[in-house]
């Protein structure tokens, strides 16, 4: 009797170890696929942090190169800006110096319109003068013609067919000048005409 009590408590406790056994085994199971699950998604999470850190890798570049792209347009803008200045001052330049030119053409027309309104005005005046002399020439002249019976010597008409050679002579002197200004010596020739013909 005594024996198969024993084996009987023999055969629980096994039944009991068995039963301990069993569920070890399950509840290690269980644990085998909480730890391949956590396992999953360390490796998913791993993945997805790699992928997030690669993101934030491309943003940073793209980041950096958009700031040097803000500097860059920054600069250009300075640049236009500068340029646009540069044009300014440089139209402002060029209406000046368009100003001063037409003032100094302005300025050189009035100068030589006033000197060719002189050259004119002395022109007149050197032709008026010349046909003056010329009709006291011919007066002259018939004078000398009506006087020259009474000439006492030949010498005196030889003298004074010199003075009219050196009359003839200062007139065409007088042509010669008449672009040139007023000559010196024009009263010179009316005392000269007024002492021939009078004296």
């Amino acid at each position: 009797m005594q024996k198969n009590r024993k084996l009987k408590q023999e055969i629980e406790i096994l039944k009991e170890n068995i039963s301990s056994q069993e569920e070890s085994e399950k509840r290690e199971e269980i644990l085998t696929c909480e730890f391949q699950e956590m396992s999953r998604l360390i490796e998913e999470k791993d993945k997805h942090k790699e992928t997030l850190e690669s993101k934030i890798v491309d943003l940073q570049r793209k980041v950096e190169k958009m700031e040097e792209l803000n500097k860059k347009i920054s600069e250009y803008d300075s640049l236009i800006n500068e340029n646009a200045k540069l044009k300014n001052h440089a139209d402002k330049m060029e209406q000046m110096n368009e100003n001063l030119q037409n003032t100094s053409n302005k300025n050189k027309y009035q100068e030589l319109q006033k000197k060719y309104e002189t050259i004119i005005n002395e022109n007149e005046r050197l032709i008026s003068t010349k046909e003056f002399m010329e009709k006291q020439l011919e007066s002259y002249e018939e004078k000398m013609h009506a006087k020259g019976k009474n000439y006492s010597s030949i010498e005196q008409l030889q003298s004074a067919n010199n003075e009219i050679k050196m009359l003839i002579l200062e007139l065409n002197k007088l042509q010669t000048e008449q672009t040139h200004g007023i000559p010196s010596d024009i009263p010179n020739i009316y005392l000269l005409i007024y002492r021939v013909i009078y004296k």
